[in-house]
């Protein structure tokens, strides 16, 4: 009974709220500039247009997942070190396979 009962009043209290012609003409142009600064704004600030995608798609934090990129790419780079052969090594290994061959099946290739 109550919300009903403040519901009726705020209406009938709203209904004798107006602003006057000049004020409703001040407080648009007001909103105008506001909205164009901020469209400026986030158009010149590529940190601000990444912030606003990133918190429209995922409730993810955005330090979380610049985190989770950069162990990405440490671990990949780790990966890659790991298993890359310089021209020596190849040069070093492909002679002695080919030493190899030689000794177990007397053949030369």
């Amino acid at each position: 009974m109550e919300e009903r009962e403040f519901k009726s009043k705020l209406r009938s209290e709203m209904t004798d709220f107006s602003f006057t012609t000049l004020k409703k003409k001040q407080i648009s142009n007001q909103l105008k500039v506001s909205l164009i600064r901020q469209e400026t704004k986030t158009v010149n600030s590529l940190h601000a247009r990444i912030i606003s995608f990133w918190h429209g798609t995922t409730e993810i934090p955005i330090y979380l997942g610049v985190a989770a990129l950069v162990v990405l790419f440490l671990c990949a780079g780790i990966i890659v070190n790991t298993f890359a052969v310089d021209k020596t090594d190849a040069r070093i290994m492909l002679q002695e396979s080919v030493a190899n061959q030689q000794i177990e099946g007397g053949d030369t290739l």
